[in-house]
This record gives structure tokens, C-alpha cells and sequence, in this order.
């Protein structure tokens, strides 16, 4: 009796281990550089990422945080998460928030301490993005770069101005997915996006695709149309961060999602699919959530007059939809609006010719400065 109990103990044992060897490994590496010396110092990314820790964490995630890095340091890390990745398997996610830059379409990310005063000293002063992938060798890899601000060094020699946000990345590890807080060539607003992918990231049940989406529609309310998250990648299969569904069919029931933007010049109502979503007044505009594919959108104005266009919405897009249809009652207004604006210049011309005419100069202003009013 007593050795079976001690059998029954030891296969009680070998399943609990079996268990928990087998449950993924998931660690994550979070560079946040903001207390730069050369250029311009970020108060954003060190806060956030350690409110990315935290929930990173919560979800059963290893978590190395490296804060305030030089070059050296830098890549100390990535060395180390590699090998610590190389061990374990699982998946393996990166976070950099910090200064970061293109320079002849190469990334590069800005360590801190690092005395860079043009383009010219990037590549050899900085990290290049490139090389990161190199260091994501998971069973599935995330990359997400809060780092598409504006040009930190705007009087580099061959500098394009300085908004430029990053290049669209040009290498990509096995099974992976590489996120910028703003679409490739265009900038983001700090405090903006990690705090986004925080609050989300710990959904249980959530694939990273549903994640991203949510965060993407996040961005984009909260900056008023202006910032659109990028992401690129060639998943094989599905990302679960916080664990799998329960069920293949408790989660993942939903729609890949893009944007229908429509903006008119009568106030209207609108219609997406013959459903109605909002009304927009004069000279608006409004942002719609739908599913990826083709939809009708149909507007009514306050003549009854309507109008339709069918167009295709890809995953993620933004598809723009313009109507520039005038009633009777908007062409009177315009009229009445440029009517009183041009009375509006009139009487600033003869208050300008009363001037000059008491102050006894030789000329009245003529004609022509009503088109500099």
C-alpha cells in the first residue's frame, strides 16, 4: 500500500512538472532611452515602460527593463536576451521607446550619452534596427518601436526636414510582427501609443492581432485622425500574450478591422451598408469602424437628396470618401458667408483710406488691397 502511494506521488509530481515545463516561455526586453544629453531629452519612455513591465508581468512574462542606455549597453542586453531566448523558446518580445531615426532608408536607434551631431556618425554611433531582428530568435517574435518622432537632429547635411518618422522595416525574423507607433514615414505623439498597447496587452484570450487592432483604433481616436500605427510582419500563426481562449470559439470571432472616413460640405446623415451610423453638420467630417471588404456609404442631406459610393476597405486602411454636394441652403449660406466677409474687407478699406486722406499722404490705397485683406 505504502509503495503504491509513493508511485501514485511520484506520477502526481511528473505531472505537475510536465505541466509547467510546458506552459510557453515568454520573455521580453524593454529599452527605454529618454534622458538624452546631445539632443533633446524624452520624459515618456522610461514611465511607460515600466508601466509595461508591470503588465507584462502580470501575464506571465520575464521581463528585462534596461533604462538610459549608451551603445554598449544596448547591445549587452540584446546579447543577453538572445541567449536567455535561445534556452527557452517561446515568444519573444521587444519594446523600444527613445529617439530614432532613418538615414538612406536604414533605422537606427538613438542610444543615450552618445555625442552625434550629424547623420554622417548614425551608423556607426547607434543601433541599426536591423541588427535588432538579428537578436529575436523566439518561436514568435514581437517588435515594437515608440520611437517615430521627429528628426532629433534637423541640421544633419542631407536631412529631408524634421518630421520624418522611420523607414518601413526591411527585415523581418520567423514568424513575427514589427509595430511602429505611426505609419512608416510619418511621426508620433509622445505618450501616445505604449500607454495604448499597456492598458490592452493583458486581454485574456486575445490573439496580438485583436490586441494590435484595438490599439490601432485607440491611436487613432485619441490623436483626432492624425496618427495611424504601422505594423509588419509574417505571422504563421496566431500570438496569444495573455494565454489562449478557453475555446477556439469564446475569442476570436470577430472581424479584421479598417477605417471609412467621410467628410461633406451639406449636413447630412450617414449610411454605411444601408445602416445609419451618425449625422455630420457643415463642412464635417467623422471616422467609422468596419470590417475589412467592400461597403456601400450613402449619405442623405437635408433636401432629401442622397448620394452613394461603393469602395473596398482593407485591414488597418483608412479609405476617404469626399461629398461635395452644394444644396440651395449651403449655397446661400456660402453666399451670405463670403458676402459678409467681402463687406468686412470693404469697410476696413475706407477706414484705411479715411486714414490716409486725414493724415494729408498723397495716396489713397487702390483696389488691390482688398485681395492682400
Amino acid at each position: 500500500m505504502l509503495r503504491i502511494k509513493k508511485l501514485f506521488s511520484i506520477f502526481v509530481i511528473a505531472g505537475l512538472l510536465s505541466s509547467a515545463f510546458s506552459q510557453e516561455a515568454k520573455n521580453a526586453l524593454l529599452i527605454a532611452n529618454g534622458d538624452y544629453s546631445e539632443i533633446k531629452s524624452l520624459s515618456q519612455p522610461v514611465p511607460e515602460g515600466e508601466e509595461l513591465k508591470t503588465a507584462l508581468e502580470s501575464i506571465g512574462f520575464s521581463v528585462m527593463f534596461v533604462k538610459n542606455a549608451n551603445r554598449n549597453e544596448m547591445f549587452a542586453s540584446l546579447r543577453e536576451f538572445k541567449s536567455k531566448v535561445e534556452k527557452e523558446g517561446g515568444i519573444s518580445f521587444f519594446h523600444y521607446g527613445g529617439h530614432a531615426v532613418q538615414v538612406h532608408g536604414e533605422n537606427y536607434l538613438i542610444p543615450v550619452n552618445e555625442k552625434i551631431i550629424d547623420e554622417e556618425q548614425i551608423p556607426d554611433s547607434s543601433v541599426e534596427l536591423n541588427r535588432v531582428m538579428d537578436f529575436m530568435v523566439g518561436e514568435s517574435n514581437v517588435v515594437v518601436l515608440d520611437s517615430c518622432r521627429n528628426d532629433p537632429f534637423p541640421n544633419g547635411k542631407h536631412r529631408g526636414g524634421d518630421s520624418r518618422g522611420l523607414a518601413a522595416v526591411s527585415r523581418k525574423p520567423k514568424n513575427s510582427i514589427i509595430v511602429y507607433s505611426a505609419e512608416a514615414g510619418e511621426t508620433a505623439q509622445d505618450g501616445v501609443y505604449t500607454p495604448a498597447l499597456t492598458k490592452r496587452i493583458t486581454e485574456k484570450g486575445a490573439s496580438l492581432t485583436r490586441v494590435l487592432m484595438k490599439v490601432r483604433n485607440d491611436v487613432f481616436l485619441q490623436t483626432q485622425e492624425k496618427q495611424l500605427p504601422g505594423e509588419y510582419g509574417q505571422l504563421l500563426a496566431p500570438i496569444y500574450l495573455a494565454g489562449k481562449p478557453e475555446s477556439e470559439n469564446s475569442s476570436e470571432n470577430y472581424s479584421f478591422l479598417g477605417f471609412i472616413s467621410v467628410s461633406v460640405i451639406t449636413p447630412c446623415a450617414v449610411y454605411i451598408d444601408d445602416e445609419y451610423k451618425s449625422d455630420i453638420g457643415e463642412f464635417g467630417s467623422s471616422v467609422f469602424n468596419v470590417p475589412a471588404g467592400r461597403h456601400k456609404v450613402k449619405v442623405i442631406y437635408d433636401d432629401k437628396k442622397t448620394e452613394e459610393r461603393e469602395i473596398l476597405v482593407k485591414e488597418s486602411d483608412t479609405e476617404k470618401v469626399e461629398f461635395n454636394y452644394l444644396s440651395d441652403a449651403e449655397k446661400e449660406s456660402c453666399y451670405n458667408k463670403g458676402k459678409t466677409i467681402f463687406m468686412e474687407k470693404i469697410m476696413l478699406f475706407k477706414i484705411m483710406s479715411a486714414r490716409f486722406i486725414t493724415t494729408g499722404l498723397p495716396q489713397k490705397p487702390d483696389m488691390q488691397m482688398l485681395n492682400i485683406l
